[in-house]
Formats: structure tokens, sequence, C-alpha cells
């Protein structure tokens, strides 16, 4: 009797942890962030590979390393005239100087422009509207959607299809952000279930302990 209950005990214990290694295993897929370092220059092109669990549309945000010699006003800034709740549409007083990327693959092809900056050297990317008005930016659901990937590999291209003239020739780090973060994670319920791997640590220590 105590045999077996000892030999269902090992078979618990190990099916938690292969259970806990799977799932934390794949937080961390999933929370890692892409960087790419290039010259910020028309034309350049970046090639991109890049593995999801699930399908969803990629964020990115573009960071300067260095600054110093830059007026602030280039990076624009994050100050809106009237009311985005009501009308969707965040209209910026200095969008800063535009930066556009074409992301590309065989199926599909997106434009993104870059937003005021976050911070002194961050610029987050926004899929692109030809709305012949570079200071206004739709907010709402609409700024989720982009370009997809696939769950699986996913192959593409960017390329830099404008570049204001303080950042040509800058030297920069392109992030694509994952699909799962501390504070966001992609509407998926696989997503929001590795969420709780944060907590991995506090797993680990109840199961060899």
């Amino acid at each position: 009797m105590n045999n077996n209950i000892d030999k269902n005990l090992w078979i618990t214990w190990w099916l938690l942890v292969i259970f806990t290694l799977v799932n934390t295993t794949m937080f961390f897929v999933s929370s890692h962030t892409k960087i790419i370092e290039f010259t910020l220059n028309k034309n350049e092109k970046l090639n991109v590979n890049l593995f999801r669990l699930n399908p969803h549309h990629i964020s990115m945000k573009i960071i300067f390393l260095k600054t110093d010699d830059l007026n602030k006003s280039v990076f624009g800034e994050w100050r809106t005239v009237g009311d985005w709740k009501t009308t969707g549409v965040l209209e910026f007083i200095n969008p800063g100087e535009p930066i556009k990327l074409l992301v590309s693959n065989t199926q599909q092809q997106k434009i993104y422009e870059a937003m005021p900056a976050e911070g002194s050297d961050s610029r987050p990317f926004k899929l692109y509207e030809n709305d012949n008005n570079p200071n206004k930016f739709s907010w709402g659901t609409h700024k989720y959607q982009g370009f997809d990937v696939n769950a699986g590999f996913n192959k593409f291209e960017i390329t830099v299809l404008k570049v204001g003239k303080s950042f040509k020739g800058r030297k920069v780090k392109l992030y694509i952000n994952p699909p799962l973060g501390f504070q966001h994670a992609v509407d998926s319920p696989l997503y929001t279930f590795l969420w709780f791997f944060y907590l991995w640590p506090i797993y680990s220590f109840f199961i060899w302990f």
C-alpha cells in the first residue's frame, strides 16, 4: 500500500516538474524581445526571423543609441489637442521628424510610422494611415492592427522608407516587442495563461523544496 502511494507521489511530482519546465520554457520564448541594431538610412533593409507560439500583430519601437547632440524637438512631444477618447484620434502638436518602415513578406506588406518619443530616446511605431496629416494617429483598437506573424517560424523584411534629416546615419536599436510582457499580453488564452509564469521561481521553490 505504502509503495503504491510513494509511486503515485513520484509520478505526480514528475508531472508537475515537466508541466512547470515546459510552460516556463514557453514563457521565456513568449516574453523575449527581438532586438536589431542598424544604421538609420533610407532603403536600409533588415532580414528578420521570428518564432511565435500564437499568431498576432507585431508592435515595434526604436531606441537611439546617441542623442546628446540632437535637439529634443526632433523626437516629438507626447502632447495632444482635442479629446482622443471621443474622436479615436491622437493629434500631436509636435509628432517629431518622420520615420517610416515597410514590413513585408510574400503574403503582406504594412507601413509603420514613428510616434512621438515616449522618453528622450525611444519612439514607438504604429500602423501608417495615408491621411495626409502627420500629426494625427488613430487610437483605440486600431492601434493593435498591423503586420501578422503566424505560429511557428516567420521570415520577413523591414525596409526604411523615410527618415528625417536629423536621424539619417544614426545608430539605433529596433525592438520587436514580445507578445507577452509584465504589463501586457496579446489577447490570447495561451499568453494570458503564460503570464502567470512570471511567478515561476515560486512554483519551482514549492516543487523542489
